[in-house]
């Protein structure tokens, strides 16, 4: 899925704000693009541009889960899929590489995907590039209070419900690549099952 479709159609061009659930939501509606189609471009700005055309994944968000606010909701999720999240962004602009360790937070600032877990951290997929971080994740130290560090409980973590076939509106593509089973950390995901963010 393109991040840069979300920041240029769904939010008006704009990296500055938005609700990851209500983006998803949107996506019910509207054909997600395959990211080789939609390259990401508003990290270096800061803005997006217009919408684009651009060649469906043929994927269907068809609903959006809210899981309740606690680790252990966002662990077994993980078993079965990535799932989206919010943190507070500010604080990993400097990470390269390690279990980044920081303070509960009642805020965040940024949506990134949690893609695994161990026992002492989330693994998580940032947009901001594969030169960014440990090859474009950060591993964030679990814990921390009704928050979670880096703010990652302030908001429900969202797993959207997703099918292949038909788009809500034709968009003309070839279909992703098909990927198999991935494992990070502790949990894991069967990423043919086709879950997006």
């Amino acid at each position: 899925m393109a991040e840069e479709q979300l920041v240029d159609c769904f939010h008006a061009g704009s990296c500055h704000g938005a609700s990851t659930t209500s983006a998803l939501k949107w996506l019910q509606s509207h054909t997600p693009c395959t990211t080789s189609s939609y390259r990401y471009s508003a990290g270096s700005s800061g803005e997006g541009g217009s919408c684009k055309s651009c060649s469906s994944s043929h994927i269907h968000v068809t609903d959006v889960h809210l899981l309740s606010k606690t680790e252990s909701a966002l662990q077994s999720a993980l078993n079965k899929s990535p799932v989206a999240v919010s943190l507070y962004g500010s604080l990993l602009h400097h990470y390269e590489s390690g279990v980044l360790q920081g303070d509960d937070i009642c805020k965040h600032s940024h949506s990134v995907l949690a893609v695994g877990y161990a026992s002492n951290y989330f693994k998580i997929k940032n947009s901001w590039g594969k030169d960014w971080g440990e090859h474009g994740f950060v591993r964030i130290e679990r814990g921390g209070g009704s928050c979670g560090k880096f703010g990652i409980r302030h908001t429900n973590p969202r797993v959207p419900t997703v099918s292949g076939g038909s788009s809500p509106s034709p968009s003309p593509s070839p279909s992703p690549s098909p990927c198999r089973r991935r494992r990070c950390g502790g949990g894991s995901y069967d990423s043919s099952s086709q879950i997006i963010v």
